[in-house]
């Protein structure tokens, strides 16, 4: 990795071993969110951003055709082949393939050493993985003794118990608790680590071959119910993270769903919130 020095820089991170290079005017690894500084890297880089801090973004140039609102902080505009993303803290332009391109920050964000500030970070992850890389999901992923586990649920599940549960445990590593990636290299799926954590702050750089994924269910005693690969799929893709602006990767995410559990099982996890559903699982490896 390029050496920092005053006035510019470059920071390079692997997350789901996509390696993402930004560079740009006073980037300092030092200030970085702790979860990035663990997806640091020295690796080439596939994705080459430029970032710029100025004042005023919301007074740049008309951003093109609108191709998706969130009514969240954000939208999606598509311009002369480019994609802008437009959030509430700055905008990016990126290719068609989100591989290039410049990111637009406020000047007050510099102070706060961001260089990629949500959701920008996780929406260019989005697209990158959709473009027949993978999928990002809301769930809970755990290595343990080599093997990667998702345990997929909405808000309130339990995602962030089980991570609090595991992440003690002897032999066993939380990849995050909110957000994983799964990639499939070579005919194998993996799952891999991100540095969006949720109330448990787990994150890690390590990745799995992906051995199960359990839907998440709180209940007053631990059980498991097999899922048929057509229904796991139908569920899963209620966890995945879909570009619902693009036809063709929305289609791939949905056909790599399905595809996932030809191979992978899938379970419906109904669990007691306490160290015996660990031990519960544990026994099922």
């Amino acid at each position: 990795m390029n050496k920092m020095h005053a006035g510019c820089g470059e920071l390079r991170v692997s997350i789901g071993d996509i390696v993402i290079s930004v560079a740009g005017d006073n980037i300092d690894s030092s200030r970085i969110d702790n979860a990035y500084r663990a997806f640091i890297t020295e690796s080439i880089p596939e994705v080459r951003l430029k970032l710029h801090y100025q004042r005023g973004i919301c007074q740049t140039k008309s951003r093109g055709e609108r191709v998706f609102d969130s009514s969240g902080g954000w939208s999606m505009f598509k311009r002369n082949g480019s994609y802008v993303i437009k959030t509430t803290s700055g905008e990016a332009v990126l290719d068609s393939g989100f591989q290039s391109g410049d990111i637009y920050l406020e000047e007050e964000e510099e102070q706060a050493g961001l260089f990629l500030s949500y959701p920008m970070d996780e929406l260019l992850m989005i697209n990158l993985l959709a473009g027949q890389r993978g999928v990002m999901l809301h769930a809970c992923g755990v290595k343990y003794r080599g093997k990667g586990i998702v345990f997929a649920g909405i808000s309130g599940a339990g995602k962030s118990t089980t991570a609090n549960l595991w992440k003690t445990k002897k032999d066993a590593v939380v990849l995050s608790d909110d957000r994983v990636i799964v990639r499939k290299i070579n005919s194998q799926f993996y799952l891999y680590g991100t540095p969006w954590h949720g109330d448990a702050l787990g994150f890690s750089a390590q990745r799995a071959p992906l051995e199960m994924i359990f839907f998440l269910k709180k209940a007053i005693n631990n059980s498991t119910e097999v899922i048929a690969p057509v229904d796991a799929a139908s569920r899963l893709i209620v966890h995945s993270f879909a570009p619902l602006w693009n036809k063709i990767g929305t289609e791939f995410t949905l056909d790599f769903c399905a595809e996932l559990f030809q191979k992978v099982p899938a379970y419906e996890l109904s669990f007691l919130p306490d160290e015996s559903a660990v031990d519960f699982v544990r026994s099922k490896l």
